[in-house]
């Protein structure tokens, strides 16, 4: 077993973390060396700071240190050589004649002031006090120590250990060490002298084990400080293992909704792909179809047979190319792009989308109902397009055959411009209106009456409010579907 694992951990920690500006009592039985493991990683730590440390004590003592140092990190011989580390005898630091405070307490400013000089960042002083008080010596002691506070105040870069032995000091001169000094060293505990309870425990027993009775009351309380900061390190380890546990089930939440997520759109994507496919499939199959038959039986084909081809290849090609717009109108406003938006007459442009669509749809009559005071509009003429398009689609695709489909355009009561698209099919029910909005959302009831993507509804949604307007379904009754939405008028957009 080395000389390093012989020493508490936990005096090493509480060492290491003392600072400059401290005043020690350092309590030990017979041998000064019994205080070799508190000692050892406070000169070491002095060392690697390039504090200037000192030890001084009887010749025995010093050979001790100076080994039991080498054991513990090898390069004592170097740091005595630069004057790091100086083992002193009692010669060097006893004063002639009696004791004085004053004196010694100079003496002790000196030598931070020459460890200073000479480059040195502070200075660690280890005190034998056989070496400058006698075993009898009480009051002395006192002025002594008192005179070291003085000259340890908490800015002052040095740190002093005074060693005291038991079995040469009378216990009052052990009561009195304990009185003086705020920290405590006894055996391989460090206990910490606040607000001098010392002498208040000292007060409650005036016998000559005084100094046993308070010295275990210190080690009361120290047991007493340890229980209190173990619970205290348990309650924090505690909550930290409650914080990392529902930080762990908010990312296993999280982690399973993005997993829920990705599901749903897996399934999205396989619907859509689903969906695409086969509504892509028919217009381009008929148009293969009717392509083919013109290319190889043109000849045998009568005037009513090449009508009715070239007729289904232009409306499967209309069919495909409204789907592709859709797709793409989509894409585009999935994005934060923001349209070109310029002063538009909503009833000069509705009125051409109407005969636009009225041309491609000759057997289904459309009324149109255009109030006076339309405003102008500000729209992307594209968009707009758009959005007519596919109401009059949806329409046209739904109505019964011969019924009409009703167009009208006016002015809100918020001044805004107002399309209405109005049909006589099954309608919408109550509980549909807002989903008819959602990207590849189809009605059950209409699943089977009419192909399509479910898109139509999706783009205009997306696309009036990306003019800044608003659109929305009306359920009615007597059937039939009631599309709206409305623009912004050009005049809100003047400064």
């Amino acid at each position: 077993m080395t000389l390093s694992t012989m020493i508490d951990p936990e005096l090493v920690r509480e060492m290491l973390a003392l600072k400059h500006g401290q005043h020690l009592c350092l309590i030990y039985q017979e041998d000064p060396l019994e205080q070799v493991p508190a000692l050892l990683p406070l000169i070491s730590q002095g060392l690697d700071r390039n504090e200037q440390c000192i030890y001084i004590a009887g010749d025995a003592t010093l050979q001790g240190l100076a080994e039991s140092l080498t054991a513990y990190r090898g390069d004592v011989a170097s740091h005595r050589e630069r004057g790091a580390l100086k083992l002193w005898r009692l010669h060097e630091w006893r004063q002639a004649g009696s004791p004085d405070s004053a004196g010694k307490a100079q003496g002790v400013r000196a030598i931070i002031d020459s460890a200073l000089a000479d480059g040195f960042s502070g200075v660690r002083l280890c005190v034998e006090i056989n070496s400058i008080l006698s075993p009898d010596v009480q009051a002395e002691l006192r002025d002594w120590e008192a005179t070291i506070d003085e000259v340890l105040s908490p800015t002052a870069p040095a740190t002093i250990v005074c060693q005291y032995s038991r079995s040469r000091f009378a216990p009052a001169v052990i009561e009195a060490a304990l009185s003086t000094h705020r920290v405590a060293i006894v055996g391989q505990e460090i206990h910490a002298i606040d607000g001098g309870n010392a002498p208040e425990i000292l007060a409650q027993s005036q016998d000559c084990q005084a100094p046993d009775w308070a010295l275990s009351q210190l080690r009361w309380a120290r047991a007493y400080e340890l229980e209190r900061a173990t619970r205290d390190r348990a309650e924090d380890a505690l909550r930290e293992a409650e914080l990392s546990c529902e930080r762990i089930q908010e990312q296993y939440s999280q982690a399973d909704a993005h997993s829920q997520a990705l599901e749903r759109a897996i399934v999205a994507k396989d619907e859509f792909l689903g969906l695409v496919s086969h509504e892509l499939r028919t217009p381009i199959a008929t148009i293969i179809g009717n392509g083919l038959l013109l290319q190889k039986r043109s000849a045998v084909l009568g005037p009513e047979d090449r009508e009715q081809a070239l007729a289904d290849i232009v409306s499967e090609s209309q069919r495909l190319q409204h789907i592709i717009e859709n797709l793409l109108m989509l894409t585009r406003t999935d994005h934060p792009v923001k349209p070109q938006l310029e002063p538009v007459s909503l009833a000069h442009r509705v009125e051409e989308i109407v005969e636009v669509f009225q041309r491609r749809t000759p057997t289904r009559d459309i009324k149109v109902d255009m109030a006076s005071d339309t405003p102008i509009v500000m729209a992307e003429s594209a968009f707009l397009t758009e959005v007519l398009e596919n109401l009059l689609s949806n329409a046209d695709k739904y109505s019964r055959k011969g019924a009409p489909i009703e167009v009208s355009v006016n002015k809100t009561s918020c001044n805004c411009a107002g399309v209405r698209v109005r049909d006589y099919g099954d309608g919408i029910s109550q509980h549909e209106l807002d989903k008819v909005f959602e990207p590849f959302y189809r009605s059950p009831q209409s699943m089977n009456k009419a192909r399509g993507l479910g898109l139509g509804l999706a783009v205009c949604k997306r696309v009036v409010e990306a003019m800044g307007g608003s659109i929305w379904a009306v359920a009615r009754p007597e059937g039939g579907s009631d599309f709206r939405f409305t623009l912004q008028p050009a005049s809100s957009f003047v400064e």
